[in-house]
């Protein structure tokens, strides 16, 4: 299916989101994700003209969505990817992907998202904002530094009521720590500190970002004195 770009957005450094309109309606749920083609590359990438990404706008947001992404000089698919003009095609294939969170589910949401794997996140609490689900959830947003948080505002707003608890952490920014809750990597203690036991016993985890990342938090998680489920999705090709 052809899809058009019809806007460009700045996110955070080296992040950008990138809305499209299909030329048919099609249904998606949060936390899925989709295959783009572009025509051709404006610097030759050995990976070549298809990348997937996750939705990071919800279903509720009408009939244009988007991708938000790292920009890397070193993939000539993300620069071409930054150079598009409005109103340029490209080709859709999707949505698929099973990290969706069931509203209809019993219990709490934890999520930890490190980097842009805050996109189905943003989607999923987007969904839950506008629908006014009930269920609770608490995300805990790692990043490297403060001016790399995407959706940042969006997040501390919906965190004021909807259920939704966010907290920030950053690992490589220490004078930036009074612009967070923590400083350093996702740790137990931090976790601990974001939810009390009630919360965490009953919890499901959702954890994603970089798949170092989520190996080692998936561990953390797994020292918790629970019976906790755990979902996970690992982003690559950063």
């Amino acid at each position: 299916m052809k899809i058009e770009l019809v806007k460009k957005v700045v996110e955070a450094k080296d992040t950008m989101s990138f809305f499209w309109k299909a030329q048919k309606p099609f249904k998606y749920l949060p936390g899925q994700f989709f295959y783009v083609t572009l025509s051709n590359l404006d610097v030759a990438d050995s990976k070549g003209t298809t990348r997937h990404f996750s939705f990071s706008t919800s279903p509720t947001e009408g009939n244009v969505f988007s991708f938000t992404t790292r920009i890397r000089n070193e993939s000539g698919f993300k620069q071409t990817l930054k150079n598009l003009e409005i109103g340029t095609f490209a080709e859709f294939s999707g949505p698929e992907g099973t990290f969706i969170i069931d509203e209809n589910e019993a219990g709490n949401n934890f999520l930890i998202a490190g980097g842009i794997g805050i996109t189905p996140f943003r989607s999923a609490l987007k969904y839950q904002v506008d629908n006014n689900f009930k269920t609770k959830t608490v995300l805990l947003f790692s990043n490297s530094k403060f001016d790399e948080i995407p959706f940042k505002k969006e997040l501390d707003l919906w965190s004021k009521n909807n259920n939704i608890s966010v907290f920030h952490s950053l690992s490589q920014e220490q004078n930036k720590i009074k612009d967070a809750d923590f400083s350093g990597r996702v740790s137990v203690a931090m976790i601990k500190k974001c939810a009390d036991e009630s919360f965490l016993s009953t919890a499901k985890f959702w954890i994603c970002g970089p798949p170092l990342m989520v190996r080692a938090v998936t561990a953390m998680v797994e020292e918790l004195p629970y019976q906790n489920t755990i979902y996970t999705e690992s982003f690559t090709g950063y």
